[in-house]
């Protein structure tokens, strides 16, 4: 459990996997009927079978409908569209876990934000997600940072480098 401060509407809650789950099903985690993508950068290094598990436990999903991406191309399309895939990108330094997640089930805005609190907490480890809060198109360079202690701060993406990470100002 963590203490988390949302910024966009300035909730001060308690988050654990129950809280994240109870947020889906309050703001909307039926499935849609189309993949929504979704993307979680992860400073720590983390294992397939952690990330696996966790995301198979926010969305209230079977654990063997969240899959590699390959895996995914390889199903019917009905199964497809059942199913959550991910691409995990390493990386040896900055944000080192890269996830690029598409789901049946609605998985950004708000939503994302109390996966990332969830996470962060979990794994004791920093997790940023694109800024929801602004308008400002697809990707935007904004980030917000959830701690393992439940704070956030916002965050630009750094620029020039030959791997992706934050500017932490």
């Amino acid at each position: 459990m963590a203490t988390v401060r949302n910024p966009v509407i300035g909730l001060v809650s308690q988050v654990g996997w129950t809280d994240v789950a109870e947020a889906v099903d309050r703001y909307g985690g039926a499935e849609s009927g189309m993949h929504e993508s979704f993307e979680i950068s992860i400073k720590d290094s983390l294992s397939w079978d952690e990330l696996r598990t966790a995301l198979a436990e926010y969305l209230r999903t079977p654990i063997e409908s969240v899959v590699m991406f390959g895996d995914w191309l390889d199903l019917s399309p009905k199964k497809q569209g059942e199913t959550t895939s991910l691409d995990i990108i390493r990386q040896e330094v900055g944000y080192r876990t890269l996830v690029n997640g598409t789901s049946p089930l609605n998985v950004c805005g708000e939503k994302l934000g109390f996966l990332a609190a969830a996470l962060a907490a979990e794994f004791s480890t920093s997790v940023a997600i694109g800024d929801y809060s602004h308008d400002c198109g697809y990707a935007c360079g904004r980030f917000i940072v959830y701690q393992p202690d439940g704070s956030t701060f916002s965050a630009p993406e750094e620029s020039g480098g030959e791997f992706w990470d934050l500017e932490l100002r």
